[in-house]
């Protein structure tokens, strides 16, 4: 199982820092109902692309002391099983849709083949209703939310320029 985690920092200083990097600590399995701490197991390498060139990076890896999985731990700007960076991803897909069929735009991202960016434009547009559903349920979370601050009446104290500030 793959864990996200941003650690705040870009891919050269993550490079940089290499097994030296902040990594957390998986506090609990995602596989088993365990609530035991997960023991490092490791390191392994991947490659991550950007515009600016090639990087090998050090993934932690965990592992259940119950039942025996393993989490890796990847930095927010890796997709798993992808080795193109999210940014250079979302830069590709949306260059395509602002200048479509227009290889040299793209090309400034780093992409190497037109082939690579449609197979991102096809995934994107794929996973659309999914992306619609999870904004959709985001959306309707914050509206529950927002419907209880004003109901309870958290917002009951006003900064100088007199707008609200939650006092909870």
């Amino acid at each position: 199982m793959i864990q996200f985690h941003d650690f705040g920092i870009d891919i050269q200083t993550y490079t940089d820092r290499g097994k030296g990097n902040d990594f957390p600590d998986v506090r609990q399995c995602p596989h088993c109902p365990s609530r035991r701490p997960l023991h490092r197991h490791g390191y392994y390498q991947r490659y991550a692309l950007t515009a600016e060139g090639e990087y090998r990076l050090w993934i932690a890896r965990y592992r259940c002391q119950e039942c025996r999985k393993t989490v890796s731990v990847l930095p927010s700007f890796l997709l798993p099983y992808v080795q193109y960076t999210r940014p250079v991803i979302w830069q590709a897909v949306k260059a395509w849709f602002e200048t479509p069929r227009q290889g040299a735009k793209t090309k400034q991202v780093g992409f190497p083949t037109k082939e690579v960016i449609l197979f991102y434009v096809r995934r994107f547009l794929r996973n659309l209703s999914r992306l619609h559903l999870t904004f959709r349920t985001l959306t309707r979370s914050k509206q529950r939310i927002f419907y209880l601050v004003f109901q309870n009446n958290f917002l009951t104290n006003t900064t100088s320029d007199g707008n609200p500030f939650f006092t909870i």
